[in-house]
């Protein structure tokens, strides 16, 4: 079940925004409602899958919430609501799924709750990469992987926070293993190792910068296909 956070001032439109959500997402969801950013954030350990912010809130607003709250929760869809304002370059570094109108009507805003819905399901299914670490077996999340790369004996997995000196490895070549978690949103942006898309901030034709600050080379031969499929993948985010 996704948990969902509906974080609103208007308390007329959070309980229709909350009774549109279980319409369209029937039984496949928890929704919890915070009237302030200073409320959610007190939450922020809960880890809800999907935050719905209205940006324009007394107190902490919106977007500067959102800030704060990437620095515990990486992955939830993020999705900003409001009245009047448009995308601000500050609220597109907190990598929004979508940015919606209070001025949706009905079947408008169902249909965005559709997408936000199936986008959600998607990710947060449990998928795993089986991996070696210091004689264990373990199961990593696709969700926390940066990038993999190519190491003796098959790849290495980087993940967020991961210890110094600590090794993810998997017994599977980079070739199979991109095709594999092509569906995933990997993509070779280098023959010797894949980028997770979702953790993407920025890139130009020579090197991709991820959001933990890690920077690598694109190469040349790869650029045109890393170009289509970041475009593919923002283009599914923000239309």
């Amino acid at each position: 079940m996704l948990r969902i956070a509906v974080c609103d001032d208007d308390r007329e439109y959070q309980l229709w925004l909350k009774e549109e959500i279980y319409k369209v997402f029937d039984a496949g969801a928890e929704v919890l409602l915070y009237s302030s950013g200073e409320d959610l954030l007190v939450d922020s350990d809960i880890m809800h899958e999907v935050i719905i912010l209205d940006v324009d809130m007394p107190g902490i607003d919106g977007i500067e919430t959102a800030i704060r709250i990437r620095k515990e929760n990486r992955n939830a869809l993020l999705i900003f609501i409001s009245g009047v304002r448009n995308p601000t370059p500050e609220s597109i570094k907190v990598s929004p799924y979508r940015y919606l109108l209070k001025s949706y009507g009905k079947e408008k805003i169902e249909q965005e709750l559709s997408d936000i819905f199936q986008e959600a399901s998607r990710i947060f299914t449990d998928e795993y990469l089986v991996c070696e670490k210091e004689g264990y077996v373990v199961r990593v999340k696709l969700l926390d992987i940066l990038y993999v790369s190519i190491v003796r004996g098959g790849c290495q997995v980087h993940t967020f926070g991961e210890a110094e000196g600590s090794c993810l490895l998997v017994r599977e070549k980079i070739g199979t293993l991109g095709t594999r978690l092509a569906k995933d949103d990997f993509v070779f942006a280098h023959n010797s190792y894949l980028v997770n898309l979702r953790h993407v901030d920025s890139y130009s034709r020579t090197e991709v910068v991820l959001k933990d600050k890690t920077i690598l080379a694109i190469s040349r031969s790869k650029y045109g296909e890393f170009e289509e499929r970041i475009f593919q993948y923002w283009g599914r985010k923000y239309v």
